[in-house]
């Protein structure tokens, strides 16, 4: 999880509601996954009306206040940022009245440095972590280490906004929030985009298919023409069907029989005996899952070498026209990093003309379309218990500034005129080459401004992915159109509480090691003389390692959490 997130500070990168998976229309559970209308009001925040009365926000609020420090703990933001140059810190501070303290952390140390701290009621006034769901944050709360956010956030509508839906409600304690979960997306239906199946548009036109596949067969079908019909049209007989970023990625196509068999296995509600969590590999529909999975393999259109990609072979062949269909990420992100490797091998194309994304598959049993559950936020912000209410409005106004788009754009990219111009629409468009006070050239912004990371405070850099001027309008189209098909086609997430539950403790946690097995036991199986035996096998050696105990544990404290 950590690496994930990592990567997330660098590049929009895996969202979803709490649906059951149950019929295809639309619920009064999945109306209600839009964001609340009515938030709760006990203590109350300030609120700053103007003259017209509207709410006012932003730098704008604290024009006349006076200068508060206030101490922060943040992933890789160190001592020496408070040194230096740094044109973006200093409009911070100027626009808030805020000077930083930085208590210096790193990803391999946050969390042990956040426990010593609150074990030594050292807190920092702000402190990024994560451990929602589990022993600790329960302690925090109840030892008054971690102050309650207020229930009325009307003052600040951008946060409000953010905390209304019912993913985040889980975080409350008591029917009271203790920390601000971080958003990776703006809405929980982003979750469709990761991960996904690209697909060379221009190939399938080159042997004579003008549909995606819409279902396992047809796919087959399909990625057997990209062997035998030459469509890079080179007269040899060099190219596959189906390539991942490793084999766990093919688990994708698991999404029409068990979708919490992708990308490792989730904690799902067992059909057979509903209400109570079981690891996928113990589904009912686990084995009808591998036997659709194996049937690629079996049909010779999967790449005979995924056992064994590693970094980016599996990457490599879509990249280079090697391959007819990629698994891997369909967010802005992936979608993003593909086009420009295509730009560079195929310069006079339209990346659009190039490249599609696959739907889903509908699933085998009640004909929806599933895409994989994820959590609309990881990670969480802390406020030190104690501080008086002026400290704690200044810290929830920047946070809400930094989640607004205007408070984003207004750190995120520089100065206008110097670092970035803008086109005829209003549109920023960033400076090939950004340059230092001094004239030299800086090799990011990052490294010209540091501070650039602030709305890590309140978000990951997902949460902003369609606005960003680095991703191109064609990249964009192509999310919108994933987006727009989820919609109309009732996409739904899948399964419901799955980061919740990873992230409960229990006494046998450390022997759940099921999910990083996930690619050594698709290549077993996907291999194996008798699928239908080595399924059995797997279950039946988890089940005597561990599992037993771990299913018990899992459900005892989920039923306590009220995860259901």
């Amino acid at each position: 999880m950590k690496r994930v997130f990592q990567r997330l500070l660098a590049a929009a990168l895996t969202v979803g509601m709490c649906f059951s998976m149950a019929a295809c229309s639309t619920s009064d559970e999945e109306a209600s996954q839009s964001p609340s209308s009515a938030p709760s009001a006990s203590s109350s925040a300030s609120a700053t009306p103007g003259t017209s009365g509207e709410i006012v926000t932003g730098p704008e609020k604290y024009k006349d206040a006076d200068e508060l420090e206030i101490s922060v703990a943040m992933w890789n933001w160190t001592t020496d940022l408070a040194d230096g140059e740094d044109a973006i810190r200093d409009k911070i501070y100027d626009d808030f009245k805020i000077k930083f303290k930085f208590y210096g952390v790193t990803w391999d140390d946050y969390k042990q440095k956040a426990q010593m701290w609150a074990a030594t009621n050292d807190l920092p006034d702000i402190t990024a972590v994560d451990v929602a769901f589990t022993d600790t944050f329960d302690s925090w709360v109840e030892d008054g280490i971690v102050a309650q956010i207020p229930d009325d956030l009307s003052a600040y509508p951008t946060l409000e906004q953010s905390l209304s839906y019912p993913e985040a409600q889980k975080y409350k304690k008591d029917g009271h929030f203790y920390s601000i979960p971080r958003p990776n997306y703006k809405t929980p239906d982003v979750g469709i985009l990761d991960p996904g199946i690209m697909i060379r548009k221009d190939w399938m036109e080159k042997v004579g298919v003008t549909k995606l596949p819409e279902n396992t067969e047809e796919f087959i079908d399909l990625l057997k023409k990209f062997q035998t019909e030459d469509p890079d049209g080179n007269g040899k007989d060099d190219t596959i069907g189906l390539s991942a970023y490793d084999i766990s990625w093919l688990s994708v196509l698991n999404l029409s029989t068990e979708p919490g068999a992708v990308n490792g296995y989730s904690w799902i509600d067992d059909k057979e005996n509903p209400g109570q969590w079981i690891p996928a590999f113990l589904s009912k529909d686990f084995l009808p899952a591998m036997q659709e999975l194996r049937k690629y393999f079996d049909a010779g259109v999967v790449s005979p070498d995924i056992a064994i990609f590693k970094d980016e072979m599996g990457r490599d062949k879509f990249k280079n026209s090697q391959a007819g269909a990629y698994a891997h990420s369909n967010d802005t992100a992936g979608f993003h990093n593909m086009q420009e490797d295509f730009k560079k091998l195929m310069t006079d194309t339209d990346f659009e003309d190039i490249v599609a994304w696959l739907p889903p598959f509908k699933h085998y049993t009640d004909d929806c379309y599933y895409y994989k559950s994820a959590s609309l936020y990881w990670s969480e912000t802390y406020l030190k218990a104690g501080m008086d209410e002026n400290k704690m409005d200044r810290i929830l106004g920047l946070m809400d500034y930094l989640l607004s788009d205007e408070g984003w754009e207004a750190y995120s990219f520089g100065f206008e005129g110097e670092d970035f111009t803008r086109d005829s629409d209003g549109n920023i468009v960033i400076n090939d080459k950004i340059y230092n006070k001094d004239g030299s050239e800086a090799k990011s912004l990052a490294e010209k401004y540091p501070m650039t990371a602030i709305c890590g405070l309140t978000n990951w850099s997902s949460y902003h992915m369609q606005e960003n001027p680095i991703f191109k309008p064609e990249t964009k189209n192509l999310v919108n159109t994933l987006l727009e098909w989820g919609e109309e086609n009732g996409a739904k997430a899948y399964p419901t509480h799955q980061a919740d539950v990873d992230s409960m403790d229990y006494p046998s946690k450390a022997k759940a090691t099921a999910t990083a097995n996930f690619a050594k036991d698709l290549n077993t199986l996907m291999t194996a003389p008798d699928l239908e035996a080595a399924v059995v096998q797997l279950q039946e050696d988890y089940l005597r390692n561990g599992y037993e105990d771990i299913i018990k544990e899992v459900n005892e404290i989920a039923d306590q959490k009220g995860l259901k």
